[in-house]
């Protein structure tokens, strides 16, 4: 007598998006808090990790002040360290799902939160990651957000000039035996805008998508764009279809670069809404496939030949 056996499960995801040296200027020089008769901030963030139906989650809100939300995990770390944004490369060697974020910064020169100096730049990071080297199901978020509402100062009006670096990375893997529906999928996005609350005119919206021209796809409102790798992507496997696909400098290796852009200039007497929010998104399931036992394969092929020789006879 036989019984059937399992074959080995593996999925994998990854989301990073590592954004640093964000930095707001104007005619050359890094903004200043008295460029502004008016500016208000809020700051939000959130992180989630589910595995098999366990989830953890935590979530922030300020007024321009660092938020740094402790990693979140079900099922173990996977090595993770708090802040690293590491990228976690194929195959999966446990079973986790992991979400992480900080906020550290102000991209303006003189900004206060309750009397305590926010130093420059700004960072907005988030990474999440799910793992499956057993039968199981997983997803996880991290998301920043800044909304800032602001009046310049008479004669402060013009253009703003966005800079920052960046470190990004998705990955999706299906182990090379999965069959449906064992699948992974990874995700990251990054926009900012900026609406005209006097008028109610969108002016700005920037979604870096690996092309340096000015005013093309999603974006309009920038000028002088430099725009080296997309920020705004997905990458996906599903099984059968299985292997590994991402976005990076290569498979492993998270692609590092430079941003900047210039928007269409801003008039002192009206009241503007600054909104740059950032994402990461990983998501896996991996299905345990039922493999029968060489006995059972044997008599299987018995049965097969019997069927063939009773054809013959008929």
């Amino acid at each position: 007598m036989s019984t059937a056996g399992t074959a080995h499960a593996g999925a994998l995801a990854t989301s990073v998006l590592d954004m640093t040296n964000f930095t707001i200027s104007k005619g050359g020089a890094l903004l200043n808090r008295t460029a502004f008769d008016l500016l208000t901030i809020t700051n939000t963030a959130d992180v989630s990790a589910n595995l098999n139906g366990v989830t953890s989650t935590d979530s922030g809100l300020g007024s321009g002040q660092d938020i740094d939300l402790g990693f979140v995990n079900v099922g173990g770390t996977g090595g993770y360290v708090e802040n690293s944004y590491a990228v976690i490369s194929n195959p999966p060697a446990s079973t986790f799902a992991v979400a992480d974020q900080s906020q550290f910064g102000s991209p303006i020169a003189g900004l206060e939160v309750g009397g305590v100096p926010i130093p420059t730049p700004a960072t907005a990071s988030q990474a999440a990651y799910v793992s499956l080297d057993a039968a199981g199901d997983g997803s996880s978020t991290a998301n920043n957000g800044l909304t800032s509402s602001f009046i310049f100062t008479l004669g402060e009006g013009g253009e703003l000039d966005f800079s920052f670096n960046a470190r990004a990375y998705l990955e999706a893997y299906t182990d090379p035996t999965e069959l449906f529906p064992t699948s992974a999928s990874a995700q990251y996005s990054l926009f900012f805008t900026i609406d005209d609350l006097t008028t109610g005119a969108n002016v700005v919206n920037w979604q870096p998508d690996g092309i340096s021209l000015d005013n093309t796809g999603t974006s309009f409102g920038i000028t002088n764009e430099i725009d080296p790798f997309r920020l705004n992507d997905a990458v996906a496997r599903n099984a059968p279809l299985n292997g590994t696909s991402f976005r990076g400098a290569s498979e492993g290796t998270a692609f590092s670069g430079t941003w900047s852009g210039r928007t269409v200039a801003l008039l002192e007497d009206n009241r503007y809404q600054l909104t740059i929010r950032s994402g990461t998104l990983a998501d896996a399931n991996a299905a345990v496939t039922t493999i029968p036992e060489p006995a059972t394969l044997a008599l299987m092929g018995l049965g097969v030949l019997g069927l063939s020789l009773s054809r013959r006879r008929t």
